[in-house]
């Protein structure tokens, strides 16, 4: 199926010195591989047990991103809890600069 001078092309194109005992490798590698892929595409799928109308079936399990908490709840015992507070603000230290 994939001759030698198809694993010369790919190795230029890849920029990878081969020797002749490596594209004998790389040969049979990818007549195995491609060898499987084609046997993959020769199974039969039985239309009754798949359709693509299943999409359907499928929804989105994630809940809503909605607020909880009333807006401001905790804003303040939240800044009294932090060592430095500036403007309703909490202070840190500047680490970026």
């Amino acid at each position: 199926m994939i001759d030698l001078k198809e694993i010369d092309k790919l190795s230029a194109l890849s920029r990878i010195d081969m020797s002749l005992d490596e594209k004998k490798d790389i040969q049979k590698d990818l007549e195995d591989i491609l060898g499987y892929v084609s046997e993959i595409q020769s199974v039969a799928v039985n239309s009754e047990e798949y359709s693509g109308d299943q999409v359907d079936l499928l929804h989105n399990v994630m809940r809503e991103d909605i607020h909880t908490n009333k807006e401001g709840v905790y804003t303040e015992k939240i800044i009294k809890s932090a060592p430095k507070s500036e403007g309703g603000y909490i202070k840190v230290k500047k680490i970026l600069e």
